[in-house]
């Protein structure tokens, strides 16, 4: 799925043991989250991080809402990183708030084991996915916009479409090409501008 060295989705496959065939299902990208996010027009930065025990950090929590200050040990060996302690996504809206969502640990691996066909990204890219985990929880505190339709495509799987497609390729338009909307999140997007335009 295009997005260049960060891709906003994958399609990954998952065995069918029912039918004994590889079915491939449609996934978004931590990239791909941030990007929809900032595309509610109110939201001027997104991002989230992992917190590991030997990294230092303080989370605050009261009246003026949630916050964290996180010195991550990123150039440090994976070992002496430390364990988990969790994941958590901040996003700076337009009109200065700071909005904080953290994750446990705990709540991390019941994600991780809730996972529908146990994704192979969980093994591959661990972090990406804690990252993902908690953008989603943050999405929920955030303006509306094109992600809250992706993060309800890709929470629930009775909305994501079912059945074969048999479909021909086709060219990529370069930069200079006018590219219409293609998939699923193209197309929340655009509904999403053209709803912005009715209110």
């Amino acid at each position: 799925v295009p997005g260049g060295a960060y891709p906003h989705a994958y399609l990954i496959p998952y065995w069918n043991s029912e039918r004994k065939v590889d079915e491939v299902q449609f996934q978004i990208s931590v990239w791909g989250y941030v990007e929809l996010i900032r595309r509610s027009g109110q939201v001027k930065k997104v991002w989230a991080d992992v917190i590991y025990s030997g990294d230092e950090y303080e989370t605050n929590s009261g009246t003026d809402g949630k916050s964290i200050v996180h010195k991550p040990n990123w150039f440090a060996p994976r070992e002496k990183r430390g364990t988990l302690v969790g994941a958590y996504a901040c996003a700076l809206l337009d009109n200065g708030e700071t909005v904080f969502e953290p994750v446990s640990a705990e709540d991390l691996e019941l994600a991780r084991a809730q996972n529908r066909g146990k994704s192979p990204a969980w093994a591959t890219w661990p972090d990406q996915q804690r990252q993902k985990v908690a953008l989603k929880r943050l999405q929920k505190y955030l303006p509306k916009g094109p992600a809250d339709r992706a993060l309800e495509i890709d929470e629930d799987p009775g909305t994501r479409p079912r059945g074969i497609i048999d479909a021909e390729g086709h060219e990529v338009p370069g930069d200079d090409e006018q590219q219409q909307p293609q998939g699923p999140l193209d197309r929340a997007v655009e509904q999403h501008k053209v709803e912005q335009q009715v209110q």
